[in-house]
């Protein structure tokens, strides 16, 4: 059951209010039972201005294949695996400049518990495997701007984000509270995700049916490794990257058909993203390469 409220306190304010309940049960001790999610928001605009604030909750169940499956190195499963939740509050403003001129910039920070993740545990017999299990609590902060212009034919668009992801209660392989010498949590970086990303792009229209758009797209370096929540990668970070990308479309080369061509990774840059979260470099590859350059032509039909 979803519902939500607005309510204009003035000419330039607005009020959200929202909530959710959900009810899972699988059988007669299975589910993750019920669970309420709220969600409430202050929107004021005045003049060319937006400035907004919102704080929501959500979650996400375990899936199947997290609760039940196994693998070679992941050899338990743990059906009692209970939904992922976060909090998150976030504070953004935007800026009409002029005509097809707008800006804004967004702070948030997100708090998630329930975290499901592999972790390595030793049997009885000595051997050891993995599990999937809640390892800690999260908290991811960040900021994102925008930039976007038009002017006529002619359009350009910019994003600039960081993210400082955290695992500000960690577990060790029995589940226990990692802590530093003064007892407190000892905070882990998350593995695998970048703090930098920028990405750029261009679009022309010519003759009204010539459609051009060039994109680059920058991912900074991914720690891992020891220090990080993925620590059995063997690899301290997966490097930074930059691509360029493109299209051209030409429109009503037949009837209600487009022809368009792709191409993707153009300066035919080398870079690889991270494995598997449990990611060893033995059983489950630490990094995977992406595709060199490629290039592509579609026909497009509309009917």
């Amino acid at each position: 059951i979803y519902g939500q409220a607005s309510y204009k306190a003035h000419s330039d304010i607005k009020l959200v209010l929202g909530g959710r309940v959900d009810n899972n049960k699988i059988r007669d001790t299975l589910g993750y039972g019920t669970v309420f999610n709220s969600r409430a928001a202050v929107v004021y605009t005045p003049s060319q201005y937006v400035f907004k604030a919102v704080y929501s909750e959500a979650f996400k169940a375990a899936s199947n294949w997290a609760k039940y499956a196994t693998s070679p190195s992941r050899g338990i499963s743990n059906p009692e695996l209970q939904p992922e939740r976060v909090k998150n509050i976030e504070l953004s403003a935007g800026w009409q400049i002029r005509d097809g001129f707008f800006v804004d910039m967004s702070t948030y920070s997100a708090s998630y518990s329930d975290v499901v993740g592999t972790a390595q545990i030793t049997q009885p017999d000595g051997s050891t495997t993995t599990l999937n299990r809640a390892i800690g609590r999260l908290k991811i902060r960040g900021l994102q701007t925008n930039l976007t212009w038009k002017y006529k034919d002619y359009a350009l668009y910019s994003n600039y984000t960081f993210t400082n992801p955290k695992n500000v209660e960690p577990t060790d392989s029995d589940g226990s509270l990692i802590t530093d010498t003064q007892g407190n949590p000892l905070q882990t970086r998350i593995g695998d995700i970048a703090s930098h990303q920028i990405n750029l792009g261009v679009n022309a229209i010519y003759w009204n049916r010539l459609n051009v758009n060039l994109r680059l797209n920058y991912v900074g370096n991914k720690k891992t490794g020891k220090n990080t929540t993925v620590e059995a990668n063997p690899l301290d970070e997966i490097g930074a990257y930059t691509t360029l990308n493109g299209a051209i479309t030409l429109e009503n080369v037949l009837p209600n058909a487009s022809l368009q061509i792709i191409a993707n990774n153009i300066l035919d840059k080398e870079y690889a993203h991270p494995g598997a979260r449990s990611a060893d470099g033995k059983i489950l590859a630490a990094q995977f390469p992406q595709n060199r350059r490629n290039i592509m032509l579609r026909l497009l039909a509309d009917f």
